[in-house]
């Protein structure tokens, strides 16, 4: 029995020997004969289709409000990834277009003289503080599943420029209010309020390798209407990461 093993063994070392002796042809394509001289961008190394995860980004920004509430509005912060989880296609000459599902948590804040009130049925109202109240701050926070069509241009192998649509779920608000009353911290945050539960921005930006910037704009208010102040015409600008 061990002689037929080792039998079989030398045939198959032999065979193998043989193959390895045996000249290939092999086509060898130099980098020079794919476009613009860029090898990661031939038809064959880059799938029709594949997964996209990408778009770590940071922004700041400004938004108007109605005249009855005007110069009360601060500066607004956003933190988000722009697609968790996402599909693209690759359509040639660096061309891409990407779908997918991202995160997005946005404040709005008030000048330091003012804060966010609400009624018991979730209506806001923008008031002064109290004289008494010091260290006074408040804001409106909106958390948004975000949903991308993204189309994507590659200028070079370093630089790409893309835009699109976005479609907002605004799944979860509340507005916050912080103060000092004496040497008493008193932080209070309230939800149930009316947000525009479905929003739509325009997005736009430019990226040099992992790194770029964006421009993000919404022309409709965050409430819905007749729930609070009118706050709309909403845009930031941010960098944006692993695009």
């Amino acid at each position: 029995m061990k002689k037929k093993v080792m039998i079989i063994l030398l045939a198959m070392f032999a065979g193998m020997s043989m193959m390895a002796i045996e000249p290939t042809n092999v086509s060898v394509r130099a980098a020079s004969d794919y476009e613009d001289d860029s090898y990661d961008d031939c038809d064959t190394c880059v799938k029709k289709f594949d997964f996209n995860i990408s778009g770590i980004y940071f922004g700041w920004g400004g938004a108007s409000i109605n005249d009855q509430y005007s110069g009360m509005l601060g500066a607004t912060q956003e933190v988000g990834i722009l697609i968790a989880a996402g599909v693209e296609y690759n359509f040639g000459n660096k061309n891409r277009l990407t779908f997918g599902v991202g995160y997005q948590a946005k404040w709005y804040n008030l000048k330091s003289d003012y804060s966010f009130v609400g009624d018991d049925n979730g209506n806001l109202d923008i008031v002064d503080f109290p004289l008494e109240f010091k260290k006074t701050s408040s804001m409106l926070a909106v958390h948004t599943f975000q949903f991308p069509l993204l189309y994507s241009k590659g200028i070079n192998k370093n630089f790409e420029l893309w835009a699109g649509p976005i479609m907002n779920w605004n799944f979860y608000a509340s507005y916050k209010r912080d103060y000092k009353v004496d040497k008493t911290h008193i932080n209070e945050s309230t939800n149930g309020i009316h947000q525009r539960k479905i929003s739509f921005d325009v997005v736009a930006g430019m990226n040099f390798k992992a790194i770029g910037l964006y421009f993000r704009y919404s022309p409709q208010s965050v409430l819905k209407d007749g729930t609070g102040p009118k706050i709309d015409n909403r845009w930031s600008l941010g960098i944006i990461a692993g695009f």
